[in-house]
């Protein structure tokens, strides 16, 4: 219990990356398979995401982020998008995925795909934010890993989605930029690791 407090403890949004320290493949799947494992709504998963590690195309999303360098500095960036419009596909695909790693028959399934497409005919913009939720959910359980392996991040809201999408052509497969996390190492002058974290102490946080 202690060890994993003294991870979020270290753990802090990075200001300043070291652009010559790279994480490697076998720690950036672990983060990959961190957030497909994720808790989600129904466990339908209505996100998607695109891991950037070029150079040319952190550029882009630097200047699409309003010039913050943890964009362009860290070793990849991970780019967490909703599904807009989840609909009767996503629960098909998702349905038949279901029956075949549970080995079960489809027609079993009816009556959970009944519920969830009655869920999917909510406004578009009442989808659209649930689904970006669901990618928040994702984004806690990877700044948890980061922490627990030493892997510096930086959560970020600060970008303009419009030309994130352009940049990455998302709007053409249905998707939209929600969340922007930097991963990789601490610059050793990012001056902020070294200030003391803040939050509610206990007896405020936990309401009775």
């Amino acid at each position: 219990m202690q060890s994993i407090i003294d991870d979020l403890n270290w753990r802090y949004a990075v200001k300043k990356f070291d652009p010559k320290r790279k994480v490697n493949p076998k720690d950036v799947e672990v983060l990959v398979e961190t957030m497909r494992l994720t808790a989600t709504s129904y466990g339908l998963m209505p996100f998607r995401l695109l891991v950037i590690d070029d150079k040319a195309t952190k550029t882009k999303l630097k200047e699409a982020s309003w010039g913050q360098s943890q964009v362009e500095e860290a070793s990849h960036v991970f780019v967490l998008c909703n599904i807009l419009k989840p609909g009767t596909a996503e629960v098909d695909a998702y349905l038949q995925l279901i029956s075949k790693e549970r080995e079960i028959p489809r027609e079993n399934l009816d009556g959970f795909a009944q519920r969830l497409n009655e869920k999917l005919k909510a406004p578009d913009e009442e989808l659209s934010n649930w689904s970006a939720r669901q990618a928040y959910i994702a984004l806690g359980a990877l700044l948890t890993v980061c922490a627990s392996r030493r892997i510096d991040a930086c959560p970020m809201e600060g970008f303009d989605p419009k030309k994130y999408n352009q940049i990455l052509n998302l709007n053409e497969r249905g998707l939209n930029a929600v969340l922007a996390v930097p991963v990789g190492y601490r610059a050793r002058d990012d001056k902020y690791q070294f200030v003391k974290k803040v939050r509610p102490p206990r007896e405020e946080f936990v309401i009775k």
